[in-house]
């Protein structure tokens, strides 16, 4: 069942997600809601959450229905045009700009996780978590396992032929038309290969049909910040105290959030760090406004006479 959260009559775009059992929902309420609320607001979006599956599973996961939503919400709304998928782990800056400007409508809008800002290149940044959480968080953690794999062997050990490049699923756009039946059909229609895929769910199944069929749309990495690769680069000292302090985390995730538009907090160990984020805490975001606010610095530091106060 498609619940729709926020409804808007000359809305013509959407954000929607998947959140089954009650666990999932209540962190969503709890620390990405409002972040999605607020965007929607912001730009007029409307916004749907799949809590029942539409279809009794045909494939293994429920995230393959995912590909069936941008159908749905366009049968729900004629007038939706365009539909931005999110998981529901990803947090939105309140600076962030229209997602949809961004988005050419000729191809399905994703977000490249090979093609990185950092220092160093993605497959170093890989060894790099699996040392940090063998170090912090597992003394047997393998330093060879599937998150160290080469993006040929991701495809290929996962039954796929290799492509170019590989999109986190966690982000993409599509329109409710062309590219609504394209996904749908395949959903009903694709042949996955006997192998198990290797980083589960319905990802490697995904980067191979849209990429073989030259559907993907590249958009860039602030659209889809990964918090994984972001504390390996720049916070690896909260692997320390395990994603544990809820100031230390909510500060790094605020400062990420003065950078990117959106926080996916992907990673199986890292992503516990949503649970710590504390909306209540100091926010940066305050700040930032009263930056912006012209107001607060031409009139509330007058002194009586109408004058500037200079400080000592």
């Amino acid at each position: 069942m498609l619940k729709k959260i926020r409804g808007s009559d000359s809305a013509t775009y959407a954000i929607a997600t998947i959140i089954v059992g009650a666990s999932y929902m209540e962190e969503w309420e709890m620390a990405v809601k409002r972040t999605w609320l607020c965007y929607c607001e912001k730009y007029d979006l409307e916004l749907y959450v799949l809590v029942r599956p539409f279809e009794t599973q045909r494939h293994d996961s429920i995230f393959f229905q995912k590909w069936l939503i941008p159908k749905f919400v366009g049968a729900t709304n004629k007038n939706i045009e365009l539909v931005c998928y999110l998981d529901s782990d990803v947090i939105i800056s309140y600076r962030a700009p229209n997602i949809f400007n961004q988005y050419c409508r000729s191809g399905i809008g994703v977000i490249s996780q090979q093609h990185l800002p950092f220092s160093v290149d993605v497959d170093i940044l890989r060894r790099k978590i699996a040392l940090l959480r063998r170090a912090f968080v597992d003394s047997n953690f393998p330093l060879a396992s599937s998150l160290t794999v080469r993006l040929p062997d991701v495809y290929g050990l996962s039954g796929f032929p290799p492509q170019a490049d590989y999109a986190c699923a966690g982000v993409f756009l599509s329109d409710t038309h062309s590219q609504a039946d394209f996904l749908s059909e395949a959903y009903f229609n694709f042949t996955l290969p006997k192998t198990k895929s290797l980083c589960g769910g319905e990802e490697v199944a995904f980067n191979a049909l849209i990429q073989r069929s030259s559907m993907a749309h590249w958009i860039d990495y602030e659209w889809q910040a990964l918090w994984l690769f972001e504390v390996a680069e720049y916070y690896p000292f909260l692997y320390a105290s395990k994603f544990d302090d809820p100031l230390q985390v909510t500060h790094c995730i605020e400062s990420i959030l003065q950078r990117v538009n959106f926080l996916h907090f992907a990673g199986s160990f890292e992503g516990r760090a949503l649970r710590r984020y504390d909306v209540s805490l100091f926010s940066l975001d305050s700040v930032t406004e009263r930056l912006l606010d012209d107001d607060s610095f031409c009139q509330s530091d007058r002194g009586p006479t109408g004058r500037y106060i200079f400080p000592d």
